[in-house]
């Protein structure tokens, strides 16, 4: 059947080459639009398996990461005064780039002044302890100016009971005046007169006393009440003040640079396109705005700008690898094959099929992600390997003194069944990715298996078709008839004792080495961290390295942080009591979340709020009680007056008595005197009537003072509870701390050895699982990733090494797929090896070098072994198939190889990797497997 075709490929080349081309050339061309714009996801969930609960969760959470994404813009003074006046300026061209962006609707917030900080928090405990010593204050105060009581001091009378005496007095006096009671009976009893007066005199005294220290009770306590007010008002301006979060501008240790963040509407992770185009929407506004001219510069971070450079990095190392790749192809091939033409028509061979298969790429896969980014190189250093084989076999016929027809037959014919052979097990190997979980390594199969069979298809079909095009075009002249330089008997006769005394030091010395770089391969890791891999001279990324240098803070984002979800408070405050305990042992450097802004002992700070409250409020209601009474009291004064001024009436009559009598002359000096305190007694209460409208003021201020301390009492209160704090802290605080759900989230920064060590993240992970069970952070894809790919390389190995053996026991026998898979193992061990001795490991980029190196490294194998299974001599197969064996393997390299010249280091690891297992695996192919050989007795002819 594979005969049959390779006829039929043979007779539509040779009758229908021109419409070979043509097809050939529409569908590339086709191909070639379709790929103008070629998707490359950088992200890593783009890798991440699809339904994996890692990547269900990112998604769950995606409002959170959404509202910590930004664009983090960095202004820069060209020129500093190191004044006030830096300030000034930065300040200014922050608002002009904001007021640009606002014209967007894509830009929803914008930010130059400093994020949450937890001294905010500090402050707000601290205002609410300077709040309640105040109030304490202004407390006892009010206890001594005022009454601790609404009820009069026992033993006082009040103006009522003074009404009340002044009326009996006169009552009695005025039954004297009437004859109802015998004036000489009272008069001959002095001493009853003297004791009623000496009464009288105190209490007229008291009452004196009483009424003129009223005047100064009254105008302290509207002093106290004043300030008391003001200092209630002072209180909440600085509750209001605090409460508006007045945050200074986020500008760098010296000064000079200011840092603006500016949030899109959508999370960078919706896609490279929106990356893009969020990207280039700042850069024109910034361009547009020449701030160049301020003498003011900018740079550009953050998660969009650096997904946007890191792909175009991508594409331009891809391009450039590419050309590089094809430019040391061609001058391998040249130097193998020792001519121009052919070689320049295997790369366009080559060219077409690299454009179908990144069409099909697109097509299949929607592009390519971080694993597929390299696959030009690869299919350049996959496929040229069958035009050079081809081209090579072409050329032997044609040095045979074959027509072209016959040459082209031979070569689709006779090694065209080699070649499918040697494509169909490359691309099974590689098919056997797309078992792998991620979608990196599946994708990659998918990608380049069919690739590969793309590449033969080109090969076998459109290169045989420009041989015969240019053949009458130009009429090319056959090689010199002559003996193949390749083979040539008698040049083989020196290798039989070459090979006999060398073969047991390359045994000895590949045994001794392999047993040391075991040693070394074992301890091979796998690291899947993004920085390590990523270019690092990107404009984004020297920016970032500002800004965590310069402005103290990560990278903008969620990448070094890990986020902890709270459905309660108490679980908020043990998540935070854990976070606390890590922060102390070294694994993260800052922790924030709603719990900065509350006490930290809630119940003490009630019992606290409590017992001031009620205290404050109990004084105040007793003054208010004293106030009122006291009014009360004024209100009756002029009852009293009307008493005093009978009274004194009555003391006048007594005194007229006394002259017309002659009896109770020695009680005149003390009525006198009486007379006197009721003539103060009434100037007092003038005073005090005077007085009526300041305590009516009083009253009504202190009701006012009660108010208001009522109402600051009730918003510290709430200040102290979760909901009222909520509603006090600005609209994107209340997001970033609260999902929808109502749920806490608390942000823990790693530091960057919890992120990168292994170890220490693992240790950082088992303490978190102690106090929290619902938490997300990228650190976790990376490890899962890690985890993920490591069970999918281990997997994939075992399966290709599986395929291979299979493919070859079919042609060779299993004793013989045996001893041809002997040097890929040992070039696979030798990579490891080596890789651990230079500081390599296994990452995104290079995971799938077991499958490549396997199903591109036994075709080597293969070769020799063909060659020396049709006589047993080692020497005369050697000969035939080293050349090409080189030739093969040097194409290879330098296709990998030109990723050394890449700017993105995950593709110089690949590149490395490739060139360690290649050339190890060549090396062992081109000596140890000849070495075994040779101890295979040569058939009996």
């Amino acid at each position: 059947m594979r005969a049959a075709l390779l006829h039929g490929v043979y007779r539509l080349v040779r009758r229908r080459a021109w419409l070979v081309l043509l097809s050939a050339a529409i569908f590339s061309s086709a191909a070639l639009f379709y790929i103008r714009d070629l998707p490359m996801r950088s992200s890593f969930l783009d890798i991440v398996p699809p339904g994996d609960p890692i990547l269900t969760k990112f998604q769950e959470r995606e409002e959170i990461i959404t509202k910590n994404d930004a664009v983090d813009i960095i202004l820069a003074l060209q020129h500093p005064e190191h004044s006030p006046r830096d300030a000034e300026r930065l300040k200014a061209a922050a608002e002009s780039i904001v007021q640009k962006l606002r014209e967007n609707p894509e830009f929803v917030s914008f930010s130059f002044t400093k994020d949450i900080q937890t001294r905010r928090g500090d402050e707000l405990l601290s205002l609410r302890d300077e709040i309640f010593v105040k109030l304490r204050e202004y407390q006892e105060r009010l206890r001594t100016v005022l009454p601790a009581t609404s009820e009069p001091a026992p033993g006082a009378p009040g103006v009522g009971d003074l009404i009340g005496l002044y009326a009996q007095i006169n009552a009695e006096l005025e039954r004297i005046f009437g004859a109802e009671l015998d004036w000489r009976r009272l008069a001959l009893n002095p001493v009853e007169l003297v004791k009623r007066f000496e009464e009288l005199k105190k209490l007229n005294q008291s009452v004196k006393e009483e009424f003129d220290r009223a005047p100064g009770l009254i105008q302290n306590a509207d002093h106290l009440v004043t300030d008391l007010l003001q200092t209630i008002t002072e209180i909440n301006e600085a509750i209001e003040k605090l409460l508006t979060w007045p945050q200074e501008l986020y500008l760098s240790h010296d000064g000079t640079k200011l840092l603006l963040k500016v949030r899109p509407r959508f999370s960078s992770q919706r896609g490279l396109d929106y990356s893009r185009a969020v990207t280039r929407s700042v850069q024109e506004a910034l361009q547009a705005l020449k701030l160049e001219t301020q003498g003011i510069s900018w740079g550009l971070t953050g998660p969009y700008v650096i997904s946007a450079e890191t792909n175009y990095q991508l594409n331009v190392d891809m391009r450039n690898t590419t050309i590089i790749s094809a430019i040391g192809v061609m001058v391998v091939i040249i130097l193998t094959l020792r001519r121009f033409f052919y070689p320049i028509l295997a790369l366009i061979v080559l060219f077409l099929a690299l454009i179908a298969t990144l069409a099909w790429a697109k097509f299949s896969v929607n592009g390519l992600n971080l694993v597929t980014s390299f696959l030009p190189p690869l299919i350049l250093g996959l496929g040229i390997d069958y035009g050079i084989n081809f081209i090579a076999h072409f050329l032997h016929e044609r040095r045979a003194g074959h027509r072209l027809e016959t040459a082209l037959k031979s070569a689709i014919v006779h090694k065209g069944s080699a070649l499918v052979t040697a494509s169909l097990a490359t691309a099974c190997v590689l098919f056997g990715l797309m078992s792998a979980s991620s979608p990196g390594l599946y994708e990659m199969g998918i990608i380049a298996g069919v690739g590969v069979l793309i590449a033969l298809a080109a090969t076998l079909l459109i290169l045989p078709a420009l041989m015969i095009v240019s053949h009458i075009l130009f009429r090319a002249r056959p090689p010199s008839v002559g003996a193949d330089p390749g083979v040539c008997p008698g040049r083989t006769r020196g290798f039989a004792p070459t090979w006999r005394l060398a073969r047991w030091p390359i045994v000895v010395l590949t045994v001794g080495g392999s047993l040391f770089m075991l040693s070394q391969a074992v301890h091979v890791g796998f690291r899947f961290a993004d920085e390590e891999l990523a270019p690092k001279d990107l404009p984004s990324k020297l920016a970032q390295q500002v800004e965590r240098r310069e402005f103290d803070v990560g990278t903008s984002g969620l990448a070094e942080y890990f986020l902890f979800f709270a459905p309660t408070l108490e679980e908020l405050r043990r998540i935070n009591e854990g976070l606390a305990e890590l922060k102390a042992q070294g694994y993260i450097d800052a922790v924030a979340s709603l719990s900065m802004f509350l006490p930290s002992d809630p119940a003490e700070a009630e019992q606290f709020f409590k017992g001031v409250s009620l205290t404050l409020e109990r004084d105040l209601q007793r003054a208010r009680a004293a106030i009122e009474r006291q009014s009360q009291e004024l209100q009756r004064l002029q009852d009293l007056t009307v008493q005093i001024v009978r009274l004194k009436g009555n003391f006048t009559r007594i005194l007229d008595q006394v002259a017309l009598t002659g009896a109770g002359e020695n009680v005149v000096p003390d009525i006198q005197a009486q007379i006197a305190q009721l003539e103060g007694i009434e100037a007092s209460i003038q005073g005090l009537e005077a007085m009526g409208a300041r305590l009516g003021a009083l009253r009504d201020r202190l009701m006012q003072l009660h108010e208001r301390v009522e109402t600051l009492l009730q918003k510290i209160a709430e200040l102290q509870q979760v909901q009222g704090l909520l509603k006090a802290l600005p609209k994107d605080l209340q997001e970033r701390f609260v999902t929808e759900e109502r749920e806490f989230i608390v942000y823990a920064h790693l530091k960057r050895t919890t992120i990168n060590e292994p170890r220490i993240y693992s240790e950082f992970i088992s303490a978190v699982r102690t106090f929290s069970t619902d938490y997300i952070g990228y650190p976790m894809i990376q490890d899962h990733l890690e985890r993920t790919m490591k069970r999918d390389f281990q997997i994939s190995t075992l399966l290709a090494t599986g395929i291979i053996l299979v493919i070859l026991s079919i042609g060779l026998g299993w004793g013989w797929a045996l001893v041809g898979i002997i040097p890929v193992g040992l070039g696979f061990l030798w990579m490891l090896g080596t890789m651990r001795l230079t500081g390599l490991d296994f990452n995104f980029a290079n995971i799938i070098i077991s499958s490549l190196l396997i199903g591109n490294g036994v075709d080597y194998a293969v070769y020799l072994l063909h060659g020396f299974l049709e006589d047993r001599q080692i020497e005369v197969a050697w000969k035939k198939t080293a050349a090409p064996i080189m030739g093969s393997a040097l194409t290879t390299m330098v296709s990998f190889g030109s990723l050394l010249f890449a700017a993105t280091p995950g593709l110089r690891v690949f590149g490395l990797s490739a060139l360690y297992g290649i050339g190890f695996t060549t090396l062992f192919t081109l000596l140890f497997l000849p070495a075994l050989l040779s101890f295979v007795r040569p058939r009996a002819d």
